[in-house]
């Protein structure tokens, strides 16, 4: 079902079409990475991200966790990305929003312990989307393929907060 997850409505339709349905695992992916100097970016791109990044995982939390929490099952899976990690020119909004998703998966994944409901943040470094395409010329040391994430993404539930999918991308992850 298409939607906009930046969006109220877009979130709202995602919410009605999940209505009278048991929802057994939530995975917030979508994400919108605006590139360029913060001081010229259109404040517009900067809350679009916001919105998308840190309110789309929240919005699904807050809706998806209680009933999961209620049947004693379920999952969330929070995308993040090694961005988030530090402070990223030209992409400093993307970053933020990135790592806000992770505290937030994170904090989720403690507060939820014993529940029978898990939560992971996948802190992915470069992924082979057709968007990475069109913005390199050739791929970055250690990129996976979205398959290679999603399956560390749900090999990761139930073993901790976090998954850095990849050896080259762990080792970025320790040293950041």
């Amino acid at each position: 079902m298409p939607a906009d997850l930046s969006t109220v409505e877009g979130l709202g339709r995602v919410v009605e079409a999940a209505r009278g349905r048991e929802v057994g695992l939530v995975v917030a992916n979508a994400a919108y990475s605006p590139i360029g100097r913060f001081v010229d970016m259109d404040p517009a791109r900067s809350r679009r991200a916001l919105d998308l990044n840190c309110r789309m995982p929240l919005e699904l939390a807050h809706h998806f966790l209680p009933p999961m929490v209620a049947r004693r099952r379920g999952g969330l899976v929070v995308m993040s990305s090694l961005a988030g990690m530090q402070g990223s020119p030209p992409i400093s909004v993307y970053a933020a929003t990135k790592s806000f998703g992770a505290i937030l998966a994170e904090g989720l994944w403690a507060e939820l312990r014993g529940t029978g409901v898990d939560v992971v943040t996948c802190v992915a470094g470069a992924v082979a989307t057709p968007n990475l395409a069109g913005a390199k010329s050739r791929p970055a040391p250690g990129t996976r393929t979205p398959d290679q994430v999603a399956y560390a993404a749900l090999r990761g539930l139930g073993h901790g907060p976090r998954v850095v999918p990849g050896l080259t991308m762990r080792l970025s992850a320790a040293i950041m």
